[in-house]
């Protein structure tokens, strides 16, 4: 599975992505979008399969 580190790298990584996104969640959900993206990429889950990641937190947008 996706390390948290994935998700919150020094360049943001994919909590940096949701931003850019619109999606301002706090950076433990930025962990599951990460999972879901490594499970995309050893094909356990396809591109066409329905997946819902929960995203919780909130956010103030600058």
């Amino acid at each position: 599975t996706a390390t948290p580190s994935r998700a919150t790298r020094r360049d943001g990584g994919d909590l940096a992505e949701l931003h850019e996104r619109g999606f301002y969640v706090e950076p433990t959900s930025a962990v599951a979008v990460a999972g879901l993206a490594d499970y995309r990429e050893r094909g356990a889950v396809c591109s066409d399969d329905d997946v819902v990641v929960a995203l919780t937190g909130s956010g103030l947008k600058q």
